[in-house]
């Protein structure tokens, strides 16, 4: 199987392919890539060992905090509010993983690369956000589980 450093690399390879066919903004493009990283270990977080884990669940309320906080458009009140709940809902949700690694409780499964950049559409579009971004989590999210069937 694959380490992290392959999942990170193939799939920022794989963006810059993307990024010479279609342009984008340099506020996407830095989200772009942020979402790509992420995703492309996220299949990772349900293993108990995965340093990615343990390191996701200490800085996740950040980056998404300072996510949330750049791309809202609401008054420095109302970000910051939005921010902290959406941080704090992530934090919690990344620290409390009842899956096993590589099981059907698992996030190594392909209705899960759908349904996970779907929800993250919605509440990008909910928030009037660029709902393209869910893409990114797609891409990233399908690259690794790609990679996990070559052996």
């Amino acid at each position: 199987m694959p380490n992290w450093k392959i999942h990170i690399t193939l799939t920022l390879f794989l963006y810059l392919v993307f990024i010479n066919i279609f342009s984008f903004g340099i506020k996407l493009s830095i989200a772009a890539i942020l979402l790509l990283i992420f995703s492309s270990l996220l299949p990772d977080l349900d293993h108990p060992k995965s340093k990615i884990r343990g390191f996701v669940t200490g800085l996740s309320f950040f980056v998404v905090f300072i996510f949330l906080f750049a791309l809202l458009e609401y008054e420095l009140a109302g970000k910051t509010v939005t921010s902290f709940l959406g941080a704090s809902l992530v934090y919690v949700c990344f620290s409390n993983l009842p899956l096993k690694h590589r099981g059907k409780k698992s996030l190594h499964q392909w209705h899960l690369a759908l349904f996970i950049p779907f929800c993250f559409a919605v509440v990008l579009y909910i928030f009037g956000m660029n709902y393209l971004l869910a893409f990114f989590v797609l891409f990233g999210y399908a690259v690794h589980l790609v990679l996990d069937r070559i052996k």
